[in-house]
Parts: structure tokens; sequence; C-alpha cells
């Protein structure tokens, strides 16, 4: 379990992160005036939240609106949610030279080296590890460190996708992928609706325009009001549990998820859960229910 930060963080000035959250939205609308290029990472600070006590209200209203059980359990994902300041904090410095407003999430991997004791306050660091130019535009690498005890317990990797308009390309073939789907079990039917995914958006603060409504995400490429990733994340993960519960398989801590996220979740979608247990391994989808269309793909770790 890592236990101290890595040597390549000294070199990065250290800034706490805001909490007002009127002054982060301000912060982030104004970011849409900035002229997109590359983020030169060694002018970035590493963005700290000091020790705080975990809101168990909060914790209870985010395991509701993602489905996991109610209980002094932190979920894996959650760290994500109460880091979400600190990244914005990160997302809205002078030198971050890229508009927030409409950034898209494109991948996560989350590792939890030890479970989250809800009765004691969590630190956490967040920093950018990367910015690259890419065909769709440019690709942030974000880590987010969560520390309980002077030790991590928790770290999140996630990719964001900030578009630029480029000529119109022929989407790719998903059909293998889809042919792949076949191998998986289908499980777990729901639906999300726009009313379900503006509380997610209260609950965790991200409020980007793209979640709001259909005319705001319109007006950032998509044709409709979108899900966010880590709500299907965590959806995803509640529902695995879930199932595998009623079917009495028996199930040891979950310590990594890896998930792709592939076609946005336009709102509102009947969705299923596919997936297959390997073991200490599930390797899963979020389809729409005619299996058209693939939302995401990854796979679930569990400890020996």
């Amino acid at each position: 379990m890592p236990d101290s930060p890595r040597s390549e963080n000294n070199k990065h000035p250290r800034i706490s992160s805001k909490t007002n959250r009127l002054s982060i939205y301000h912060s982030a609308f104004w970011t849409i005036f900035k002229k997109p290029r590359l983020v030169d990472i060694n002018s970035l600070p590493v963005v700290c939240m000091q020790p705080t006590p975990i809101d168990y209200q909060h914790l209870r209203n985010y395991q509701n609106i993602c489905g996991f059980t109610r209980n002094k359990e932190v979920p894996i994902t959650y760290p994500q949610v109460t880091g979400f300041y600190a990244l914005m904090t990160l997302m809205t410095h002078k030198n971050f030279s890229l508009p927030v407003v409409g950034m898209v999430h494109t991948h996560n991997k989350i590792e939890r080296f030890d479970e989250i004791n809800c009765m004691e306050p969590i630190a956490q660091e967040t920093k950018l590890l990367s910015c690259e130019k890419v065909d769709k535009g440019f690709l942030c690498t974000i880590e987010v460190l969560t520390r309980q005890n002077d030790c991590v317990v928790n770290r999140v990797i996630s990719h964001y996708l900030y578009r630029v308009k480029t000529r119109k390309q022929k989407s790719k073939s998903t059909s293998q992928s889809n042919q792949d789907l076949t191998k998986e079990k289908q499980s777990g039917l729901f639906e999300v609706n726009e009313k379900l995914i503006r509380r997610y958006a209260r609950i965790s603060g991200d409020i980007n325009p793209i979640h709001l409504s259909h005319l705001t995400a319109k007006l950032f490429g998509f044709k409709k009001m979108i899900a966010h990733g880590m709500w299907s994340i965590a959806r995803v993960i509640a529902e695995t549990s879930s199932q595998l519960q009623r079917a009495s398989t028996k199930q040891n801590q979950l310590k990594e998820v890896e998930v792709h996220f592939k076609k946005p979740i336009y709102l509102p979608s009947e969705l299923t859960l596919n997936y297959d247990n390997r073991d200490k391994e599930i390797s899963l989808s979020l389809t729409s229910n005619d299996r058209e269309n693939l939302h995401l793909q990854g796979t679930l770790k569990f400890e020996d």
C-alpha cells in the first residue's frame, strides 16, 4: 500500500482546494473564453484537500442515487465525488489552458488499497499527470489520491477529453464489440432519466451543462442531455454487487475498477447490465436494452 507522496510531486507547488461552490462554478464558467491548447503540466500545482470528516448524510444520498446498499461502507467510487472541488480547483487554475465546460470523461481506473473508515477524516490531493493532443481534441490524465491516517487508501486515474471540431469522420464499427457481448450474462435492466441525473449533479457537484438540459448539451455537440460517466460506473458496480448477492455468490472486497466510456447515455434511456463472472474478476458492459449501443465496458477485480 502506498504510504507517502511520490517524489515527483515535490517539485510542484501545493495549494489548497477551493470549497465555495459558487466560486468554483463562477471560475468554471469563465474558462469558456480560454483558447484551447496543450497544458504545461509543470506549471500546475498539486491541489490538496486537508483532512476533512466524511459527511454521513451526503454519503447516504450518494449511495441512494447510485443504488448502493445504505450502510457505513464507503463505495470505491466515492472519493472521486469528495475530490470534485479539488479537481475543479485544478481545472480552473490560470495555467490550465483548456475550457472546463463541456469536457467529457473517457476512461477511469480506481484502485482501493484499504477500506475507508467513514468515521475518520480523509485528505486528498489532485494532480495533472499528462495532457496530449489526440484526433478528437485534447486528452488530460488526472490523478486523485485519498489518504486516511497518512496512508493512501484509494487512487483514481481519470481521462478527460476536450473535444475540438474536426472534419467529420466515419464512426468506427462497434459490431465486433457487440458480438463479444453475447458471451456475457444479461442482467440488471434499469432506467435513467433527466430528473435522476440532475439529482446526481447536485449530490456530486458536477453541474457541467451537458448533464443539465437538452439545450445546454446541444451547445457542446451532444444531441441530448447525457448521464455522468461516474454515475454510470457507480450504478454498474452497485447493480453487479446486488446481482451477486441475490445469486448467493461469495464476493471478496472489490480492489480495482477500470472502465472505458463508449457512446454517451442520452436521456432518458433504458439500460442493460451485461457481465461475466470469472473467479476474482468480472468483465462487464452497459448497453442499451437492444444491445445496439455500447455505453461502457470494463472490469472489476476482487481481492484474493
